[in-house]
């Protein structure tokens, strides 16, 4: 009996703490991605009366968010209404841009360009989208996509992400051009494939891709320096970082200074 009652208490502590969590998640996703308002008294028109002005969006039927059926996003709104919300009055008003939801300069803010994209991407790694360091660094979602005129599938401006992360991180793309290095340059891999440019739920600084230890995100390529091994050097052990430096050196094999000068 008190086992069974021992078990019952720690399954509700275990679903209060859940509900915490997750309450804390909430709120903190609230104070950090803003919904932004639109016109009072504002109602849906279609695209089809969207696109009598605006023509040269015709094309956009290719993108892939104007392909989505409303059955995959159940209680939200498809085509450009979509997003820059319903468009009644900014019609009525003969296109006054300030009813309608308007993204790029003089538009909506960065959190609320957020909050718009995170409506429907909500799930999977953007659900660490609030609180990531792209998000408190203020990017916007449309600094590296592009919703228009794209059919790119992840509508991203650039497809080569060495160009597209190194607009920003001009320091990281430098290193790219010295002799040891990734081939990150080359396309044979990319920045995403160890970063999470929405953010991660781990506490690893980078936005980096693994659970816990920084290691493991290497060693998922670098299979023969896992170990065990009988001799193991400490510093390998604890961070790969201590020697390497992952984005490019002008020593070989990604060290931070050659050989023996490193170890000494």
């Amino acid at each position: 009996m008190a086992k069974k009652l021992l078990i019952a208490v720690v399954g509700v502590s275990l679903l209060i703490g859940c509900m915490i969590g997750c309450t804390q998640m909430l709120g903190k996703r609230a104070s950090i991605i803003k919904t932004p308002e639109v016109a009072p008294g504002a109602e849906y028109r279609g695209t089809e009366t969207c696109l009598e002005c605006h023509e040269n969006h015709a094309d956009d039927k290719y993108n892939v968010h104007m392909r989505v059926a409303s059955f995959e996003v159940s209680g939200y709104r498809i085509g450009c209404e979509g997003c820059h919300g319903p468009g009644s009055v900014h019609v009525d008003e003969d296109g006054n841009v300030e009813k309608i939801l308007r993204f790029g300069q003089g538009g909506l803010k960065s959190e609320e360009v957020a909050g718009v994209c995170t409506t429907c991407h909500q799930d999977g790694a953007l659900m660490n989208w609030a609180g990531s360091a792209h998000q408190e660094d203020d990017v916007s979602c449309l600094e590296c996509h592009s919703v228009h005129f794209n059919k790119e599938k992840t509508l991203l401006k650039n497809t080569n992400e060495f160009e597209l992360c190194g607009q920003c991180h001009q320091d990281i793309k430098a290193k790219g051009y010295l002799m040891s290095r990734h081939p990150v340059r080359e396309g044979k891999m990319g920045c995403t494939d160890c970063h999470s440019p929405h953010g991660t739920d781990n506490l690893v600084s980078g936005m980096l891709k693994t659970d816990e230890r920084l290691n493991d995100l290497c060693l998922k390529c670098h299979t023969r320096y896992q170990g065990p091994f009988v001799f193991e050097h400490e510093p390998v052990v604890e961070d790969c970082t201590f020697c390497h430096d992952a984005h490019g050196t002008v020593a070989n094999n990604l060290l931070l200074q050659n050989e023996p000068f490193l170890c000494l």
